[in-house]
């Protein structure tokens, strides 16, 4: 009887201190840190995990363009107000986040983006384009692709711009957590990829 006793509590102890499923790196109990892990494999750190900021607004995209410097990569995004004095003109929200392939732009088609790992930055309230009238007038003219072969910036891809919401995919070569610099008078945003 004794025996019978002592293998109950046992067993027990045993299912009240083990949770199902703990091989999850990103499960942890009460009071116990939790590491997330990233679309590439890799944990997530403080300073790689996913950005938001900016304004709610409405902009239009006029320009996009690639840098190499010394010490990191850049992709800068310039805007351009719309002129409605009840818009504040500024750089609208956005979301940075790494992300997995496939990708696909908005019509569905299966788009390929060089690197090694990847992120989707989504601009809301944003858009290259609008009508005046029945007619569409494009504000950014410029490429939809990049491929500035740069140290750690492999590629740069428009996936979508669909209902003033904007969507890229940046691909780089080698693990390198992105900073983002915004300024509202400016209307600019520019993410680093440090070397």
């Amino acid at each position: 009887m004794r025996r019978t006793v002592v293998g109950v509590l046992l067993i027990f102890l045993l299912v009240a201190c083990t949770r199902p499923g703990t091989d999850d790196p990103t499960v942890g109990g009460p009071g116990v840190p939790t590491s997330t892990v990233s679309p590439s494999g890799r944990p997530d750190t403080p300073e790689c995990s996913g950005q938001q900021g900016g304004t709610e607004t409405y902009v239009w995209l006029t320009d996009v363009s690639t840098a190499q410097g010394s010490v990191s990569d850049t992709v800068t995004f310039q805007f351009q107000s719309v002129g409605d004095p009840q818009v504040t003109p500024a750089v609208p929200k956005f979301e940075l986040a790494e992300a997995a392939p496939p990708f696909a732009d908005e019509s569905d088609r299966r788009i390929e983006v060089d690197g090694v790992v990847h992120y989707r930055l989504i601009f809301h309230g944003a858009t290259g384009a609008h009508t005046e009238g029945e007619r569409v007038v494009e504000t950014y003219k410029g490429p939809r692709e990049f491929k500035p072969g740069f140290p750690v910036l492999a590629e740069l891809e428009l996936l979508g711009d669909f209902e003033a919401t904007l969507s890229w995919i940046a691909g780089i070569s080698r693990d390198s957590c992105p900073k983002v610099q915004t300024d509202d008078s400016a209307l600019r945003m520019t993410l680093e990829f440090p070397h």
